[in-house]
């Protein structure tokens, strides 16, 4: 069968070699093709997509180039380049140590109090977690309680893997001193971490933490598996003497009493580990932290916290080195109480 070089579909009966039937039957079928190349030269070129497996016995990625000359130019491809993920859990022990302490070390104390949202159970969080002015850019979800995308805190890094966690926790709570409002904010929180509180080196409470005794022994009997506790700050404000009509305001005695179980713990473990560069009777320290009022700030009349008959503050006046004085005295004095209870000498 011949056609013309002017029209390739032309062919005539005599080209053909059959009847006439067979001729309008072939023909018909050519305007057929010729239709359909019609329409599907008018349709909108069809997206092609193409899976390919690749089955290699190491990592790899594939990396996109584009020919600029040679006969496949403007052709695009793939090239599959091997590729070596980084290990870290291969570097020496003490590096990893190093990185995982940059990551994890906080440079000033970390505040934690409790939220509770529609249908959850309460849970202790950074203070600043509930801060819209520090989140600003994200949107919170009410029902989880969460920022939404917002980047994961440096903690998550325990979560890599089992291996990653053991290294990792007893940095994060041991290199950071957590700072608790209330003590049941603090007995949610040891409750919450677990068996990491044996990591817990540094603890402070605030000066209105509502400490009874109560609540104070509860707190203290959840900290006697932190056998690594050095310091322990307590606002002057809950065990002071001189404090007018504050209710959450307990004897020194009393409070010394409430922690003697911890502190006879911290100290057999200083013992058992050899430790001699700490002694049980400098982990409790007593801090001040109501500040100085206006008068003193600008030596201006008399002590505010003096002179106002209905405070509850503490009577020693905040100007100059005085506070520091008077709570270095009730440390002294609380020394003596707990090294006579310890059979320890001062």
């Amino acid at each position: 069968m011949a056609a013309t070089n002017e029209d390739p579909w032309k062919i005539s009966s005599q080209d053909f070699g059959g009847t006439d039937r067979e001729l309008v039957n072939f023909a018909q079928n050519r305007s057929a093709i010729a239709r359909h190349k019609a329409e599907a030269s008018t349709k909108p070129a069809e997206v092609w997509q193409m899976d390919v497996k690749i089955c290699r016995g190491d990592t790899f990625t594939l990396a996109p180039i584009t020919f600029t000359e040679g006969p496949l130019k403007g052709r695009q491809a793939f090239v599959i380049m091997s590729f070596t993920p980084f290990r870290f859990m291969d570097l020496p022990a003490e590096l990893r140590t190093d990185i995982l302490t940059i990551v994890l070390k906080e440079q000033t104390t970390i505040a934690i109090s409790i939220l509770k949202t529609t249908g959850r159970d309460h849970r202790p969080v950074r203070t600043s977690h509930s801060s819209i002015r520090l989140h600003s850019s994200f949107s919170w979800n009410k029902q989880c309680g969460k920022w939404l995308g917002m980047p994961p805190a440096s903690l998550a890094v325990a979560r890599v893997s089992k291996g990653m966690a053991q290294e990792a926790l007893p940095l994060a709570y041991g290199t950071n001193k957590f700072g608790f409002d209330t003590t049941s904010d603090a007995h949610l929180f040891l409750e919450t971490i677990g068996s990491s509180k044996q990591h817990l080196r540094y603890a402070a409470f605030a000066k209105d933490c509502g400490y009874t005794q109560n609540y104070g022994r509860k707190l203290f009997e959840g900290l006697l598996s932190a056998d690594s506790l050095r310091s322990v700050e307590i606002n002057h404000k809950m065990i002071c003497s001189t404090t007018g009509r504050d209710q959450g305001r307990v004897p020194l005695t009393s409070f010394v009493d409430d922690a003697l179980p911890l502190l006879k713990m911290l100290h057999e473990s200083l013992l058992r580990k050899g430790n001699l560069a700490y002694t049980v009777l400098d982990i409790v320290k007593i801090t001040a932290s109501q500040g100085q009022c206006y008068q003193c700030q600008t030596g201006k009349g008399s002590c505010i916290f003096i002179t106002h008959k209905s405070s509850t503050t503490c009577r020693v006046p905040c100007r100059g080195t005085d506070m520091e004085q008077h709570c270095l005295l009730m440390e002294e004095e609380m020394k003596a109480t707990l090294a006579k209870k310890l059979k320890l000498k001062l």
